[in-house]
């Protein structure tokens, strides 16, 4: 492998560290909001599942998908010199996302609430329905 290509597949894998780290945080930030601990669970399952794809497309396309020792490792510092000088930063920034957008969520939960007591209702309805046929038969 050529030293440019490992110098790019280095720099790459820091990124990806730091990005992890920011994405994480933020993944972290928004699950205090979730309904239920099956959300969380699911949420971080398919947030490693992304990044984890997007992470080797990445290196797959700069030294044909080689994962060395060394770039889990710089992987490893770049997401610890994210959480070491820029948490404070990206927290702040978060809670000022979601400041704005969590009357938006509460009214998009709210619908849902009112959608799913439709269904329902709709569902009795329809039993009921049922039952006072079989009956007058």
């Amino acid at each position: 492998m050529l030293l440019s290509t490992q110098i790019q597949a280095m720099l790459y894998a820091f990124l990806m560290g730091i990005g992890y780290g920011i994405l994480f945080s933020f993944k972290q930030y928004i699950s205090m909001y979730a309904i239920s601990s099956l959300h969380k669970k699911v949420a971080d399952i398919i947030f490693h599942i992304v990044f984890i794809i997007v992470a080797y497309f990445g290196l797959y396309k700069i030294n044909g998908g080689v994962s060395n020792i060394y770039l889990f490792i710089i992987f490893f510092i770049g997401t610890y010199l994210y959480y070491l000088l820029y948490y404070d930063l990206f927290l702040k920034f978060f809670s000022f996302i979601m400041k704005h957008f969590k009357p938006l969520y509460k009214k998009a939960c709210l619908l849902t609430i009112k959608i799913y007591s439709i269904m329902f209702i709709n569902k009795e309805r329809k039993k009921r329905h049922g039952k006072k046929r079989k009956k007058k038969k």
